[in-house]
Formats: structure tokens, sequence, C-alpha cells
């Protein structure tokens, strides 16, 4: 689509019946992301590190698809915003499908990501929580097998 003019009507349309499958595209991506970020929730609750790990790489691979098709389309959507109502309608009626697959996958996937979010915050604050509770009871432990500070015998050592 970058090699064509979009106010040539014949590539115009052209144009438009091509942004259609591209946001089509788009959308399944969008989709995808999000079946991944569903498998991050089990990845995340059963500490798979490597999993997690694996999953924002295929995630960060189809933003950049995202990406790509982003830059591909841009001239013809910031076309379509001024032309539209020029367009056929069983073509405009295409592609305003195509960008509704597009909101709502994306609208879809971005609620998955901030519970995703919460969810590693909650572990995040568990483990924090654990990891205090720890150093704690080594701190307790510490005090109580250095003895007192005077050299005193220790109630519970019976030496009383």
């Amino acid at each position: 689509m970058s090699g064509q003019d979009p106010q040539d009507h014949g590539s115009w349309t052209a144009s438009l019946a091509r942004l259609a499958i591209d946001l089509q595209e788009e959308a399944r991506i969008y989709r995808e992301i999000a079946r991944e970020t569903k498998q991050q929730f089990e990845a995340v609750r059963q500490g798979d590190a490597d999993g997690l790990m694996a999953i924002a790489r295929r995630k960060q691979e189809g933003l950049a698809r995202v990406g790509e098709i982003e830059r591909r389309i841009d001239p013809v959507k910031r076309a379509w915003i001024d032309r539209r109502e020029e367009v056929p309608p069983d073509l405009r009626s295409d592609v305003e499908e195509a960008l509704g697959e597009v909101e709502e996958s994306l609208g879809t996937l971005i609620v998955l990501e901030e519970e995703a979010g919460s969810a590693v915050a909650a572990l995040h604050r568990g483990t924090s929580d654990e990891l205090q509770r720890i150093q704690s009871n080594r701190r307790l432990r510490a005090a109580y097998h250095a003895g007192p500070a005077d050299g005193a015998p220790r109630l519970l050592d019976g030496k009383h």
C-alpha cells in the first residue's frame, strides 16, 4: 500500500480493500497476544520463569508485527478519516467492520494485560512479604543465639 497514492480513485479503492485485510490481520494478532496473556496467568501461578520469558518473547513478536502493519497502513488510515463518506457502502462496511474487530480485540487485550499486571504485582507483594518474614525470623534467631549483650544467661537456656 505504501507505493500507492491513496488519493487516486482506483488505487484508493484497492488500498481500502487491503486496509480491511490488514486490519483483520491486526485483530487476529491481538487475539493471539490475548491468548498468550491468558497463558501468562498459569505460568505466573506455577512460577515458570522460562515459560514467562517465552510468552513475553511471543507477545513482543506479535506487537512487532502489529507495528509493521500500522506503518504500512498509516497513509490509508489517515486518508480514510477524511474520505470515508466517499467510499462505496460495501467497502466502507468492510473497513468499519475490520476497525471494530481491532477495537474489540485490543480492548480485550488491554483488560487481560491489566489483570495480568495485577496478578504479577500480587505475586511480587506475596513474595516480598515472605522474604521479609524470612529475614525477620533470621534476625530473631541470630539475636537469640548471640545471647544478651551483658553475657548473662538466657532464661530459655535454663541456666539462671
